[in-house]
């Protein structure tokens, strides 16, 4: 294909800042600029939209709102290893269908899903763990009940019925709670292998 050249003018200072720069990178500044339009134009347009709002809302170039979302998920997925020496850059960003690398609108969606997916997950063993320490309290709370009846001691068994009640009342509220989740997490699974087979 042929090759054609472009021009454009700047300021004689900024662009002996983009040489220096282009140094830096151990590359010319012919490479850089280049590697900067084809940045630009390899960008999905849906992402590249989202950025511009961000950018427009807090008042930045959006080179530096990228460049900050970037090192946020640097941030987080390196404290999220235990060995330093393993990469954590594998965690589905990079998948790939028979188009090529999924990216833009396709990919922000099932990433979504994923963690979404992952939070309900969590949520809900939470939610299991409170469900069962919460009828181990009833239950004991039953046997003491039972005991102070046994023994005629009216007034604590009466107030033992009161915190029977009570604890009765938060367990079902936990295990309404904890139905729910499990709904919503299944409807979640079926949206993911639904746009996983679409992405095939």
């Amino acid at each position: 294909m042929a090759k054609v050249s472009l021009a454009f003018r700047i300021e004689s200072d900024r662009k002996k800042a983009l040489q220096s720069r282009a140094d830096d990178m151990g590359i010319s500044l012919a490479d850089f600029l280049r590697d900067g339009v084809e940045l630009l134009e390899e960008f999905d347009l849906h992402f590249w939209k989202r950025i511009v709002r961000i950018s427009e809302s807090v008042n930045l170039k959006p080179s530096k709102v990228i460049q900050n979302i970037i090192i946020e998920q640097f941030a987080f997925l390196d404290s999220a290893r235990k060995d330093s020496s393993n990469s954590p850059y594998n965690l589905g960003m990079f998948a790939f269908n028979e188009e090529g690398l999924i990216t833009g609108e396709q990919l922000y969606s099932l990433r979504k899903l994923i963690h979404t997916r992952n939070r309900f997950s969590e949520q809900i063993n939470t939610l299991k763990t409170q469900v069962t320490t919460m009828m181990l309290q009833v239950m004991e709370l039953e046997e003491l009940q039972r005991e102070a009846s046994t023994l005629g001691n009216t007034d604590i068994s009466r107030t033992l019925t009161t915190e029977i009640k009570m604890a009765q009342a938060h367990l079902k509220e936990a295990q309404d709670n904890l139905r729910k989740s499990e709904s919503q997490l299944v409807m979640i699974e079926a949206e993911f292998l639904s746009i996983r087979e679409e992405g095939k």
